[in-house]
């Protein structure tokens, strides 16, 4: 077969990528299903799956809940047992949250005093069909039930142990159940202490529970010692460490060359002849070969096909294949896929228009354009979990890095942070986003923001932000990425 030519790449490139950028958590088909790196996430007694903003949570609980993409998952991961789970979506698992309590009756069963626990037991009870509970009219109905029935739990739990098969519960988007912060972390405290009810019950039920970092930390301090001993916790990670410990994209580039291989047409097979060993699977998939999803040296040398090899006329100027991973990790080295994937077309478009006649699909120059919108990418990954984050940043645009904390501080003073902080929970809709722990609390506002791996502390105290929120948010730095147009400040 003859190898592509740069033409027929910068096409497949852009053709693949605007496919996969036009689905999203529920529109994903098995051909776009990127598996290695994500197996400890799916292990039935992994309770809790942790992942961040734009991390795949509500992907994987609709991996574990779709029959079709569970068996594409088994038979990558060698997990046959998976295909035998009954998995079983509470209501509001797949991003809906409607079917879960309505945020004012959680507010009026949890001023009758009615523990978080007891709803979400009445949840699962009625989404694993073992206590009729359906027949009851109302959420407060069936926790008084449970309240008049207290063996109710263990009683079904046995009932289900005994048919000798495991039966998986799936709790997710959480984190949008009530716009008060604090209430999610309590309504979440529930849901895990019921995880670990059920993992101390027997080994055939077990609830699956996916949650952003902040709000199961701070879900986990109201549990005893032994609720959290109970409780096996996975992470959806994009970036591993290597040996030195630093961090890769390995799983980035990997779904990326899966994009590629997997596209309908002559390019994604000219692709493929670029590297041995792709499998095809009985559900008509590619599969990669092992190198290009766990050695990050195989990877570059196959990216280095496509680009440039550097970000300049000499090594010295940096690696094309490390530079979007260093511009694009978090404050906590986390990566994601979406801004990865949108810095890539970015990069392909301008190299469709500026460089056509190229020797490689994609010029250095190209990458490094290509970077601003996968920055503004994360940040609206971000945005979309806490839409607060944008407000606390509108009044630091102009503002250069790295700044101190009075400097932030006096800057949020005069904008009136806790006023805008306000008024915008006060225009939360429903499915509400999750709002912010701190309003007048500052230094919590820092921690907050640092959690979530927006801004990260230096030693000599002052702060600094990592290269896509500079970005997105319109802060300087002397050396950094050409900053664009700042995103609009909110209303």
């Amino acid at each position: 077969m003859t190898l592509p030519t740069p033409g027929l790449l910068r096409t497949l490139i852009h053709d693949a990528l605007t496919t996969a950028l036009t689905r999203d958590a529920a529109t994903l088909p098995a051909s776009m299903l990127y598996t290695p790196g994500c197996r400890p996430a799916l292990f039935t007694d992994s309770s809790v799956v942790r992942g961040g903003p734009g991390a795949g949570k509500t992907l994987w609980a609709r991996v574990l809940t779709d029959p079709a993409l569970r068996a594409a998952a088994a038979h990558d991961l060698k997990m046959p047992r998976l295909e035998d789970t009954r998995v079983i979506s509470a209501p509001g698992a797949t991003g809906d949250s409607g079917g879960y309590p309505a945020a004012p009756e959680l507010e009026a069963l949890l001023g009758e005093g009615i523990r978080p626990v007891t709803v979400w037991t009445a949840v699962a009870l009625t989404s694993l069909g073992v206590c009729d509970l359906t027949h009851l009219p109302s959420w407060r109905d069936r926790a008084q039930w449970l309240l008049r029935n207290p063996d109710a739990l263990r009683q079904g739990v046995a009932d289900l142990n005994s048919q000798g098969r495991t039966h998986l519960v799936v709790f997710d988007s959480l984190d949008r159940l009530h716009p008060d912060q604090r209430t999610t972390d309590r309504l979440a405290s529930g849901v895990l202490q019921l995880a670990a009810d059920l993992a101390r019950l027997g080994p055939r039920v077990r609830a699956k529970v996916f949650l952003r970092p902040d709000t199961l930390d701070a879900a986990l301090w109201a549990l005893t010692s032994e609720a959290r001993r109970a409780l096996r916790t996975a992470d959806l990670n994009w970036s591993t460490p290597d040996r030195w410990g630093q961090m890769t994209g390995t799983h980035l580039y990997g779904l990326f060359f899966q994009l590629l291989a997997n596209h309908p047409g002559e390019g994604a097979a000219a692709f493929r002849s670029l590297t041995p060993g792709w499998r095809l699977t009985p559900d008509g998939r590619f599969s990669a070969p092992e190198q290009l999803t766990a050695d990050p040296a195989a990877q570059e040398r196959l990216f280095t096909v496509i680009a440039d090899p550097y970000m300049g006329a000499t090594a010295r100027r940096g690696s094309t294949y490390r530079f979007m991973l260093t511009y694009l990790q978090d404050g906590v080295g986390g990566l994601s896929p979406r801004p990865f994937l949108i810095a890539l077309r970015q990069a392909v478009r301008h190299a469709l228009d500026d460089h056509p006649d190229h020797p490689r699909a994609l010029h250095h120059r190209d990458i490094r354009r290509g970077v601003p919108e996968g920055a503004r990418a994360r940040a609206a990954e971000v945005e979309q979990a806490m839409p607060w984050v944008r407000a606390a940043f509108a009044p630091l645009a102009g503002q250069q890095l790295p700044i101190d904390s009075d400097q932030v501080i006096a800057q949020w003073d005069h904008a009136c942070l806790p006023d805008r902080l306000r008024r915008l929970g006060s225009r939360a809709a429903d499915p509400y986003p999750s709002g912010m722990r701190h309003l007048a609390r500052y230094h919590g506002l820092l921690e907050e923001l640092t959690a979530a791996g927006v801004v990260h502390p230096r030693t000599d105290g002052s702060w600094d932000m990592p290269e896509p929120f500079r970005i997105a948010y319109g802060l300087g730095r002397q050396g950094g990425v050409k900053r664009p147009r700042p995103l609009s400040s909110p209303g």
